[in-house]
């Protein structure tokens, strides 16, 4: 990667959470449905933090806080800039975008019972660590290899927020040695 797309991507990050970029990179997790009785009606989510998974919860205080504001003090941030962000999928082939929005913010937290479990939007969640592999292949072809009806475009409009994600995690990984430590 070139410095100058290196520089442009840490600058997108400038604003994020506390003013800084994320220390420790992008973490990225495929959340299923832990409801029995409905994990066969929903395809995972993939979540891609900039924050540890302990953190959320914080982040979720944040925003009922920010949801209690009048809409003239709320400043949206860039997606890049949140702390959590989540993409639907359609069995991790595709990204599944119903209602034009492919990048949503996520505020969730830890079930109060169970580390490996998150509340989040009303369902309870399995979470999984998603292979850097499997990310990179569905932010590359995010219409995945199995046909789809499709009311929206899998990335529609946000071409340029999924190519900064993967130019990230490309980074990352080139960075990241085999056991996930840091190259020097």
């Amino acid at each position: 990667m070139t410095r100058f797309a290196s520089i442009l991507i840490t600058l997108m990050f400038v604003g994020f959470a506390y003013g800084q970029t994320p220390p420790n990179g992008l973490s990225t997790f495929w959340l299923s449905d832990a409801d029995p009785a409905t994990a066969d009606m929903y395809d995972p989510l993939l979540l891609i933090t900039a924050v540890p998974l302990e953190k959320l919860s914080t982040v979720a205080a944040l925003q009922d806080e920010f949801e209690g504001l009048p809409d003239v003090q709320k400043k949206r941030p860039y997606v890049l800039d949140l702390p959590a962000m989540f993409l639907e999928t359609h069995k991790r082939d595709s990204i599944w975008n119903a209602d034009g929005r492919p990048i949503k913010p996520f505020v969730g937290k830890f079930a109060a019972d169970n580390k490996t479990e998150m509340i989040a939007y009303g369902r309870r969640y399995r979470i999984t660590p998603a292979a850097n592999a499997d990310v990179l292949r569905l932010l590359r072809n995010p219409t995945g290899t199995l046909p789809l009806h499709r009311l929206h475009s899998s990335i529609g409009g946000a071409e340029r927020t999924v190519h900064a994600l993967r130019l990230l995690l490309v980074e990352q990984a080139e960075h990241q040695g085999d056991d996930g430590s840091t190259k020097r």
